[in-house]
């Protein structure tokens, strides 16, 4: 994971596939929203 705290950009980088909805959910319920 790499966070860039002046653009507020989160990246996530992972060997296993993740489900998008569940990274969604997991972003929404920490009181983030996504951006595509």
């Amino acid at each position: 994971m790499d966070v860039d705290i002046s653009t507020g950009e989160l990246t996530v980088v992972s060997e296993a596939t993740l489900d998008a909805e569940r990274v969604r959910a997991a972003i929404k319920d920490a009181g983030y929203e996504v951006a595509n």
